[in-house]
């Protein structure tokens, strides 16, 4: 996680629900360590550039440190994930507030 106090908010979420996962902060393009998976909440624009170049960038990352991705995203990234040789596993579409207007899509992935 690039943002540190989203950082620990992600730890202090998987403490509480008894999970023990390493969350780093910082680019992920500077991690050298490979992972069983790793998740990752694509940037929407409220904490992050939202671009397709970035969010292109920070997916090729992924796969290059993990074996499993779980992805968040704001839209349908659907065509990008394929183009990439990802195995989508399962994946759903969310309503993420009260109004059901704030999407959020979920993809479970396999690389290769």
């Amino acid at each position: 996680e690039i943002n540190s106090k989203t950082a620990e908010n992600a730890r202090k979420n998987l403490r509480y629900f008894n999970y023990e996962a390493k969350v780093i902060t910082g680019d992920i393009q500077d991690i050298d360590d490979s992972f069983d998976a790793a998740i990752v909440d694509l940037p929407y624009g409220n904490f992050s550039l939202k671009n397709d170049e970035n969010q292109l960038k920070i997916i090729r990352n992924a796969i290059r440190i993990s074996k499993k991705i779980v992805l968040a995203s704001a839209e349908d990234i659907r065509d990008e994930l394929v183009q990439e040789n990802l195995k989508i596993i399962d994946h759903c579409k969310i309503g993420k507030n009260k109004n059901g207007d704030f999407l959020r899509y979920i993809w479970v992935c396999e690389v290769g």
